[in-house]
């Protein structure tokens, strides 16, 4: 995979934002796309079953086969989790469960996969979407612990910049824009 953007909504109750990600070098993933690109990279590094265990996962979710998907995306998960597919399977697996409106389910698988790979890029990965679950039940100081915990954990991590992103958006919402300024800079 090349260069390039996408943009990713993201909703947090009535609020909205997009964030556009960039990524370099063939291998480096960003999470933060979109679940087509997610599941069409053509980085001649991805295993071409877990690939396909992933764009099949996608048509079933798109066809609201929701339970047949989370199976495939986690599939991929169990059976590649050091891979680019198993952070891709991830981040679909969420956001199924999310239009399932199944987001505490989503949580706790989360909270499996971060148990499991604790220091590997899916774990930080799966602690990042947990950001969600709790900015959704209104824990915006458990979202603001996860979030900084993550960054203390992984420095230089390619997506700390969108996770103090998410930092500054929480304060926002808990707080107003002057609070949300100053935790950005």
């Amino acid at each position: 995979m090349g260069s390039g953007r996408c943009n990713q909504n993201i909703s947090w109750g009535e609020r909205s934002i997009v964030y556009i990600p960039t990524w370099s070098g063939s291998g480096k993933i960003v999470a933060g796309t979109n679940i087509t690109q997610a599941t069409s990279g053509s980085d001649e590094k991805r295993d071409p079953v877990a690939r396909g265990r992933n764009r099949r996962g996608y048509e079933l979710a798109e066809d609201g086969r929701y339970d047949e998907a989370l199976a495939c995306f986690k599939w991929v998960i169990e059976n590649y989790p050091d891979t680019q597919d198993a952070l891709f399977a991830l981040d679909n697996l969420v956001e199924t469960y999310w239009r399932a409106k199944r987001g505490k389910e989503a949580f706790d698988y989360l909270q499996l996969v971060l148990k499991a790979h604790p220091n590997s890029e899916l774990g930080a990965l799966a602690q990042e979407f947990t950001i969600r679950n709790y900015v959704t039940d209104g824990d915006y100081e458990g979202a603001i612990r996860v979030a900084r915990d993550l960054l203390e954990r992984f420095p230089g991590r390619e997506r700390n910049k969108w996770v103090e992103y998410q930092i500054g958006l929480i304060y926002e919402l808990a707080d107003g824009p002057t609070q949300a300024r100053a935790a950005l800079f």
